[in-house]
């Protein structure tokens, strides 16, 4: 699998202001402090729900940009997931390639850090990142994301998603589902919200975590 995350676009990206950065943000970047706290307290495992993740005009206009085409997507049909994956930036709209760079950014990571108490690094192969989209009948069963790298090794420790679907009916299902370590009951659930992002801890067996089947 080849590097996504190409080091002179990254160092473009850290040229820029911590102010600049912030922008393409919502306010939750001033407010790690309150989300930490939250995060930390959380169950079944630390998660925290962030609204607004993105400026609105961004995540409006990212919306309106995957690639069209499903043929170019992976597809997943197995007894666990029914779904497309995406992860080839170069191919992106620019401005939608950004985003992932402003997110492995060292501003971005760092706010992660303060929020997690991670000693977190980027992941510069986007392994199992990228864009995801459930068709109808779509799903992602119950499981548990994957701990250790498979090219470098290390250890996963926080993961994010960020719903772009606008317009979604709850009657779709679709929430993210956050259950105990036993899977005997759901503790937590994130509805589909545009523009919401679930941020969590994700490692031995705090992982545990579903996406509903879409009606």
């Amino acid at each position: 699998m080849s590097v996504q995350i190409e080091r002179d676009k990254l160092n473009a990206v850290n040229g820029l202001s911590d102010a600049e950065i912030g922008g393409f943000f919502g306010e939750w970047t001033n407010k790690v402090d309150a989300l930490r706290d939250a995060y930390a307290a959380a169950l079944p495992f630390e998660h925290v729900v962030v609204d607004d993740f993105l400026n609105t005009g961004l995540a409006q206009r990212l919306s309106t940009m995957y690639p069209p085409n499903l043929a170019d997507w992976h597809h997943y049909n197995n007894p666990v997931e029914v779904k497309y994956a995406y992860d080839n930036l170069a191919r992106l709209d620019p401005e939608l390639e950004r985003v992932f760079y402003l997110l492995s950014s060292d501003y971005i990571t760092g706010k992660m850090r303060k929020m997690s108490n991670v000693a977190l690094e980027i992941d510069p192969y986007l392994h199992g990142a990228g864009l995801h989209m459930h068709p109808r009948y779509g799903r992602l069963g119950l499981h548990l994301d994957y701990e250790k790298h498979p090219y470098t090794g290390k250890q996963r420790r926080l993961n994010v998603i960020l719903y772009l679907s606008k317009e979604w009916n709850d009657a779709w299902k679709g929430q993210s589902e956050l259950w105990n370590a036993d899977v005997s009951k759901r503790v937590a659930e994130s509805r589909v919200r545009f523009n919401t992002a679930i941020i969590f801890k994700t490692n031995e067996m705090l992982g545990v975590f579903n996406v509903a089947s879409n009606a």
